[in-house]
């Protein structure tokens, strides 16, 4: 059976699976949007390897994985988080939310005492971008659905 885990769910497989994940650092903290990149796994995955290698996607975690679990594979990195999505047999889990619409996002970061102001400036400059993430999340659903009816 096919799991999918998204932002804390990541967090939670890579930690059980034996993992490593990083709580609490500013270095690590992605509002807003921010650039991933597809690896080489992530670019021939079937359920990633149907989006664009490069991606801008919908952020909002404050604790990132650092260290895959033993079998996993790394699907997707960033600049401020190296591991935002990987493979371990049927379970894909990424860090981004793309479930999420910017307008969320903005109010999850003023939620969260973050300038909601500064992140909209953010989520605006990457518009077009995130007008694919939208498709990004359709896209995933979609792969997740046909995974596990068959």
């Amino acid at each position: 059976m096919p799991v999918l885990g998204i932002c804390l769910g990541h967090q939670i497989i890579a930690d059980c699976f034996g993992g490593d994940v990083s709580v609490g650092l500013a270095s690590q903290d992605e509002e807003g949007a921010a650039r991933v990149s597809l690896s080489e796994a992530g670019r021939t995955d079937p359920l990633l390897g149907t989006l664009d290698h490069k991606l801008v996607v919908v952020e909002s975690h404050h604790d990132a994985v650092v260290s895959l679990p033993p079998g996993a594979q790394l699907l997707a990195s960033g600049a401020r988080c190296p591991i935002h999505a990987m493979r371990l047999g049927s379970i894909v889990s990424v860090q981004f939310h793309p479930e999420c619409a910017p307008d969320v996002a903005v109010q999850w970061a003023a939620r969260g005492g973050y300038d909601a102001a500064a992140v909209t400036q953010k989520l605006s400059i990457y518009d077009d971008y995130l007008t694919r993430t939208g498709l990004t999340g359709l896209t995933l659903a979609a792969g997740f659905v046909q995974a596990a009816q068959s």
